[in-house]
């Protein structure tokens, strides 16, 4: 048997989960050495969630209750959230570098170049020889 029931635990993480959930099992997998919790209906048991933690304590009590199914637009709207937000900071990065390097072109080009010289209408199109 691969598996360990845990009725019994220091913070009363097993009795707590059935409050949750009465359907809510909590076990140790002694092959991974975790925390996993499962969701027993009748005779089927299915994987839910994998306990990240050492130890039983309250956040995997916050967690079991984070990630129910319930909240499942709210933890898809948060990942968007935070990867719009990822993406803005990588935007604003880009833009920074591509001004700053604009800017030191620009400078080393009227410090050295001759200006007089440069035409500006024709200066972004590409000649092909």
């Amino acid at each position: 048997m691969k598996y360990d029931y845990i009725t019994t635990d220091t913070f009363d993480i097993a009795k707590r989960l059935k409050e949750i959930d009465p359907h809510y099992l909590l076990k140790w997998n002694k092959q991974k050495k975790r925390y996993e919790v499962f969701f027993k209906e009748e005779e089927c048991e299915q994987l839910e969630l994998i306990i990240p933690f050492n130890e039983l304590d309250i956040r995997s009590l916050y967690l079991v209750q984070k990630t129910r199914i319930e909240n499942a637009k709210k933890i898809l709207k948060e990942l968007e959230e935070h990867n719009e937000k990822l993406e803005k900071k990588l935007q604003n990065k880009v833009l920074d570098e591509t001004y700053i390097k604009t800017k030191e072109l620009t400078k080393y080009v009227f410090q050295k170049g001759d200006t007089t010289s440069v035409n500006f209408e024709n200066s972004y199109k590409t000649k092909w020889v």
